[in-house]
């Protein structure tokens, strides 16, 4: 059965397959007695009868058909998607830009795909490489435009923070911009105070993404450790476990998607560990309570925690240990929601069971159904290496034991995380698969990393050759999210083809998009296209302000009479609350002021003539 699945793939060459397998078992028993990965690689290299000193072993060994069709798929799907069709919009950046960036595209892949080809353990080289990746991602194409997410909100709330001026207390502050404690002081104090040093928002911003960039290259590499990959396989595990569309989360991204990655990363560090004493317990635990701290989506992983506790997922775990563990988490659940009510999150979390428990009733009722193409997009942008473990679904020289215990852990987080998927596609205050992308970032990752662990299991070699095919491609995949993001003027014609091209999107996510681009043409001075969008969104999503923002963009644009007409549209709308009432009187007043100016003017201008 091999010899004829190597006879159709491609061949890497470089040594002994029976070595290579040797090296991969060893590897992996010196890890499941504890052994460092250092001495796993030691280990593995007596095993395969290796001299000290002399060639590394590695396999002959073909990638397969399968797997090639899979990396060649990905790759054309970025050469042919419609540059401003919302049917590719997660695989269309890499078109969207100009021959610069995409030269600079295929650069970066090829240095990738080189590095990707080496066989390295080194710690210091796979810090090299990330710190590389996360200074180019948060300081050379860090986002411009910021239409994903709520990153625009953050920016202007960091810009507008004063205790005095804005009228909020620090508590109110996180409520308006949904930050959890340790999310409010990583992305927002830290900013804040960097501002007040001196220094731009956006500037501030790159800091914050720069730093979480850091703390997420060095968690890779001890989750790399858990999966016990192969010797010499480690920074290419590295490399194919940061590899995809997340890495915007890094890019000067003002959002939360940067620290569920970090904390969620290392979470699931300490899971993968085994269960063996009551320091593992803590650890554990205590990762699990500051992911909590960071971000509220650590209350739908308490099915996996309780899990890791009932069942034996390594083979080091103890039963007493377990029990512990089902304690522990009990306690950290406890203790996290007291912190949280103390934090002002308490309602925050109802509205989040709410709009959940609604979108999944409307869902199984037949209403907002999630466009497939959001599904699909999603699933390309933030794992791309599960469509490469999928081809090797069939192989059988896989090792299916090595994993099945984590298979359950990987299986219990992605099922308690997709209900999030579904709410950002179709919920009533979400904003769209393409803007609301990084609600998604941790279901990604924990698909990746099940996909590389999975991969993992096949013979040494042939995992090797097929992550190191696989990694250009994912290179070229995420590179093309992070370039089009970075670029202003395809930000811009994107947002407008979302708006107004098919799939149609809900309502209330298209009245979000229209505000956004109002917004962005008022920062322009373009008060004249900015009302029509404050219209539209209105009428999507019927709300006072928007009345009142359509009827100040009219009127900067000069057009009284229709600024008064949207004035009194707000006025009629009889939900006017006292602070929109106050703006209604402020509008009114610069109305009148404004067209006797204009008059004057006017006449001025006929005096002289």
């Amino acid at each position: 059965m091999m010899r004829g699945s190597r006879r159709r793939g491609v061949r890497f060459a470089s040594g002994s397959s029976m070595g290579a397998e040797a090296s991969g078992l060893a590897g992996r028993r010196a890890a499941a007695r504890g052994v460092g990965v250092k001495h796993a690689g030691q280990a593995a290299g007596r095993d395969a009868g290796v001299k000290r000193g002399g060639p590394a072993p590695d396999a002959t060994v073909a990638v397969g058909w399968n797997v090639w069709l899979v990396l060649g798929a990905l790759p054309a799907a970025l050469l042919l998607a419609p540059p401003l069709s919302n049917y590719f919009w997660a695989l269309n950046g890499f078109r969207s830009v100009g021959v610069p960036a995409r030269l600079g595209l295929l650069a970066v892949a090829a240095v990738l795909g080189v590095i990707a080809r080496g066989r390295s353990d080194s710690r210091v080289r796979w810090l090299g490489i990330g710190a590389c990746i996360a200074i180019a991602l948060a300081l050379g194409v860090s986002e411009r435009v910021h239409l994903l997410g709520d990153t625009d909100l953050r920016i202007r709330a960091i810009a507008s923070f004063d205790a005095g001026r804005f009228g909020m207390d620090l508590g109110e502050w996180a409520r308006q911009i949904h930050a959890q404690p340790f999310d409010l002081v990583v992305n927002c104090l830290l900013p804040v105070a960097w501002v007040r040093a001196g220094h731009t928002v956006i500037q501030s911003v790159q800091l914050a993404s720069l730093l979480q960039g850091f703390a997420f290259v060095w968690v890779i590499w001890q989750v790399s450790a858990r999966l016990a990959p192969p010797a010499g396989a480690r920074v290419l595990v590295c490399l194919a476990l940061a590899m995809s569309g997340v890495l915007e989360a890094f890019a000067g991204y003002a959002e939360s998607a940067g620290v569920v990655l970090v904390a969620g990363a290392w979470w699931w560090c300490e899971m993968l560990a085994p269960l063996d004493r009551r320091s593992r317990v803590v650890r554990l635990a205590g990762a699990w309570l500051l992911f909590l701290l960071f971000h509220r989506v650590a209350l739908v992983l308490v099915p996996v925690m309780l899990v890791r506790g009932m069942r034996r997922h390594h083979p080091q775990d103890t039963d007493a240990a377990r029990r512990e563990s089902l304690v522990a988490t009990a306690f950290a659940v406890l203790l996290g929601v007291v912190i949280l009510a103390f934090a002002s999150s308490g309602g925050r979390l109802g509205g989040d069971f709410a709009d959940l428990f609604a979108v999944l009733s409307g869902w199984l009722r037949g209403r907002r159904v999630p466009a497939l193409s959001d599904v699909l997009n999603l699933l390309v942008l933030v794992a791309p290496v599960a469509w490469v473990a999928l081809a090797t679904l069939r192989d059988p020289s896989r090792n299916a034991r090595d994993t099945a215990g984590r298979g359950w852990l990987y299986g219990v987080a992605l099922v308690s995380l997709f209900p999030m998927i579904l709410a950002l596609l179709t919920g009533p205050h979400e904003l769209g698969g393409h803007r609301d992308w990084d609600t998604s970032v941790l279901f990604g990752w924990t698909l990746s990393l099940a996909a590389v662990d999975f991969i993992l299991r096949l013979p040494a070699g042939r995992a090797r050759a097929v992550l190191a095919a696989a990694v250009p491609v994912l290179a070229l995949v995420a590179g093309g999210w992070v370039a089009v993001n970075a670029n202003a003027a395809a930000v811009g014609a994107r947002a407008e083809a979302l708006a107004s091209q098919p799939p149609r999107m809900e309502d209330e996510a298209r009245s979000m998009l229209e505000v956004f681009l109002g917004d962005r043409a008022m920062s322009q001075r373009d008060a004249i296209r900015a009302a029509p969008h404050f219209e539209r969104a209105y009428a999507l999503a019927p709300n006072p302000r928007l009345l009142l923002l359509a009827t100040e963009a009219r009127a900067r644009a000069g057009d009284f009479a229709a600024a008064r007409v949207d004035l009194a549209k707000a006025w009629g709308s009889g939900l006017l609350n006292t602070r929109n009432q106050e703006s209604a009187r402020t509008l009114g007043t610069m109305i009148d002021a404004m067209e006797r100016e204009a008059r004057g003017g006017v006449r001025d201008s006929v005096g002289m003539n």
